[in-house]
This record gives structure tokens, C-alpha cells and sequence, in this order.
């Protein structure tokens, strides 16, 4: 199967390292939790949210982010069991060669041939997105869709829309597997 992934917040926990910046040089406490909305424009102030927004694209961010919890085995798993894993970002293009170098340091299994950069993935040819903006998943869906449970995507009935919640890279490998079970 082709597997098409998201980097941040996915595989990496890019908003916990932005939050935690943000709170350092600024004083403030916001946690993971606050951020019920994938665009922080919605939900913090416009000041606090220009100022975060404008901290994604800093020059060595990428250094400061780590793999999320199981997902370098759980990639590799993917990649010997013979799927074609792709990383799809949309990145801001002057963190791009840092996001691959990232990719490449803590995930050597995945060929930098398969490290995609893209705002609209629904235009991808996958049979499996796995994504953690909601919206991402919704628009012309084709392919299986699996959701990486984060505080700003708890407005979906997944039921409704065929979404799979996982909450951690255990429970992708599952429903990739019965995903692949069901397609044979």
C-alpha cells in the first residue's frame, strides 16, 4: 500500500516545542491543550498569534523537535513489511532543508525521494492518509483516512466520515494492518 504521512505533530512534536519556546522568551504558560483549533489564529490572541505563527519558520527549530513516541519503529515497520511510506509536509519553504535533515537524522528508513513537500495532500494518489489536521482528511477524501488524536481535532464524528482516531503510533500499525488485511 502507499502510505502517505504528515510530518509535524504526527511524527514529530513540533507544536509542544513551539509552545514551550513561546513560553520561555514571553513569559507565558499555554499547553498542548489550549490549542483546540488547528489554526491558532481562532483560538490566542492576535498578538500571541502572530508572534507563534512567525516562530514556525525559524531557523533551527528542527533541531529542537523529536520523533514522536513509537513512530521511528513504527516507520520502519511500515517501510520492511513493503509499503511505500511517503512523508507529506506542508512546509514553510525556508525550513524545508531542515525539516529533511530532521526526517533523515531520525528517520533513516525513508528515502529522501519519498519526502514530499504540499499544502493541498488531498490531491495525493495514496491508499492511506495519516494527518493530524482534520480539515486535511475531509477534503475529496480517496483514500483511508486516519487521524492522529491532538486537542485541535476533537470536532469530528469520525464515525460519520470514516475517520480512523488513533491516539498513538501502537494503534496506526493496527489499523494500517486491518487496512491492509481488508484491501487484499
Amino acid at each position: 500500500m502507499v502510505l502517505c504521512v504528515d510530518v509535524d505533530d504526527v511524527v514529530c512534536n513540533l507544536q509542544e516545542v513551539v509552545i514551550d519556546l513561546f513560553n520561555k522568551r514571553y513569559g507565558a504558560n499555554y499547553k498542548l491543550e489550549d490549542f483546540t483549533e488547528f489554526d491558532i489564529m481562532n483560538i490566542l490572541p492576535t498578538q500571541d498569534a502572530i508572534v507563534m505563527r512567525d516562530m514556525y519558520g525559524e531557523t533551527g527549530l528542527y533541531d529542537k523537535v523529536k520523533p514522536m513516541p513509537g513512530s521511528q519503529k513504527a516507520l520502519e515497520k511500515l517501510v520492511n513489511f513493503g509499503h511505500q511510506v511517503y512523508l507529506v509536509t506542508a512546509a514553510i519553504p525556508k525550513t524545508y532543508d531542515e525539516k529533511v535533515a530532521f526526517i533523515k537524522r531520525f528517520f533513516p528508513c525513508i528515502d529522501e525521494s519519498h519526502i514530499i513537500c504540499m499544502k493541498h495532500k488531498w490531491l495525493l494518489n495514496c491508499d492511506v492518509m495519516i494527518e493530524d489536521n482534520l480539515q486535511t482528511l475531509l477534503e475529496k477524501p480517496h483514500y483511508h483516512r486516519i487521524l492522529m488524536n491532538r486537542p485541535w481535532n476533537q470536532s469530528s464524528k469520525d464515525w460519520v466520515y470514516g475517520i480512523n482516531r488513533c491516539n498513538n503510533w501502537s494503534e496506526i500499525l493496527e489499523v494500517v494492518n486491518k487496512i491492509n488485511e481488508q484491501e487484499r
